[in-house]
């Protein structure tokens, strides 16, 4: 496995919570949905979740991610590349106000995930799996 293999993998994590941060805001989910195969069970909750909740809100300050500590790990299934993908989220603190008038605030914190990413038939990274550490 090539560096840039490895490179790749650390690059599509962080593109991914780019998308999940423009996604909290727009409520835009379909090139987020299209980041991870469909069996990816944590991806689909979490946006599927995401796209229950969107109508009811008004507005979403704050909540900026950063992929911090990325460490990449090769990993091989028959003939499938897959790189494990260890990784904390820095997120800002967040305010999310709903029509309703209610207000929910995600104080500014830390989470250690991992991610096993892979290329699809097209060449393009996806999630295949997400767990919380």
């Amino acid at each position: 496995m090539a560096n840039e293999d490895k490179a790749g993998a650390k690059a599509f994590v962080t593109y991914y919570w780019a998308m999940v941060d423009y996604a909290q805001v727009t409520g835009e989910a379909r090139k987020l949905r299209r980041l991870a195969y469909p069996t990816c069970a944590a991806c689909t909750g979490g946006i599927d979740g995401l796209v229950k909740e969107f109508p009811r809100i008004q507005t979403v300050s704050g909540g900026g991610t950063a992929v911090q500590n990325a460490e990449v790990t090769p990993l091989r299934a028959e003939e499938q590349r897959l790189f494990q993908v260890d990784f904390t989220i820095k997120n800002a603190r967040q305010v999310i106000t709903f029509k309703n008038g209610k207000r929910e605030i995600h104080g500014a914190g830390s989470n250690r995930y991992q991610f096993v990413v892979s290329l699809d038939d097209q060449g393009e990274w996806r999630v295949g799996m997400w767990e919380f550490l």
